[in-house]
């Protein structure tokens, strides 16, 4: 199986890339995309893989515009969404944030 291009929006990796720190992941979305989930997960999945070595963590944060531009079907993914490993931000329910 040939793997398709990859991008992330952001990674911060750890001072010390020795197997003890976590990997953090950041993913901001201004506009609906239904398979945005299947996407970030692959790409982290594949990320942590090839550099699992260097890590001993992950964390991912999704950033939303607003509720409506999150990906409606997320059952296949709630476990990792209700896991304290993914975070998610709305934007517009931030408040002002001046």
């Amino acid at each position: 199986m040939k793997e398709p291009t990859f991008t992330i929006d952001g990674v911060f990796e750890p001072p010390v890339l020795d197997g003890t720190g976590t990997m953090y992941l950041a993913e901001v979305q201004m506009q609906l995309d239904p398979k945005l989930y299947e996407r970030t997960f692959a790409e982290l999945f594949a990320l942590f893989y090839r550099s699992r070595e260097l890590y001993r963590d992950w964390q991912c944060v999704m950033i939303y515009l607003s509720r409506s531009t999150e990906q409606k079907n997320t059952y296949p993914y709630r476990a990792l969404l209700e896991s304290e490993q993914v975070q998610i931000i709305y934007l517009d329910e931030l408040g002002n944030i001046r």
